[in-house]
């Protein structure tokens, strides 16, 4: 008898056999005797594949309950597209945070900042925005005393809130 193709470690799921029907389960780790520890949502539902996860090509789609397939390698192949899914999700993470779409919108952001604060920035340092770790952007200006310090998921966005943090800090200032 062949053996069977099993789902990589990397993947953190298992496929399970219960009662003739195959289960892709999610799996909390794999512990160093071999076992593993199923989480407390190890199911996938069909529900959730239907809203975010890549559709089927051909034949009927499931719509509702516990993901079962009727063969082994149906399961497989559900845990591969499961986790192709995964990884252009990072990916596109990681892209939408490193990618600048309005370059002359942030740069007008830039200059409004240093205006605003009368180009007098703690040793003439401009305002910084930038990507930091995966997909994370984050954005800092020290103004006298005060450091205004955002995160947003892009680029354009990071540059939106710094803005906005230097106005709200000059407005604060007025008011005092």
């Amino acid at each position: 008898m062949a053996a069977r193709e099993t789902v990589p470690q990397s993947y953190s799921v298992v496929i399970a056999e219960i009662e003739g029907r195959y289960y892709p389960l999610r799996i909390e780790n794999r512990n160093e005797d071999g076992s593993i520890s199923l989480g407390c949502s190890s199911h996938f539902y069909w529900e959730v594949e239907a809203g975010s996860g890549i559709p089927y090509a051909l034949g009927p789609q499931h719509t509702r309950g516990i993901v079962s397939l009727k063969r082994y390698r149906d399961a497989l192949d559900f845990c591969y597209r499961k986790q192709e899914g995964y990884s252009l999700w990072y990916q596109w993470e990681v892209l939408k945070a490193r990618t600048e779409l309005y370059p002359e919108r942030n740069a007008w952001y830039r200059d409004e900042i240093v205006t605003m604060t009368g180009g007098r920035l703690p040793g003439g340092r401009l305002p910084q925005v930038e990507a930091s770790g995966t997909y994370t952007v984050y954005g800092s200006v020290f103004l006298k005393g005060t450091h205004c310090f955002v995160s947003a998921p892009t680029i354009d966005d990071a540059w939106e809130r710094l803005y906005e943090c230097v106005c709200d800090h000059i407005a604060q200032k007025q008011i005092a």
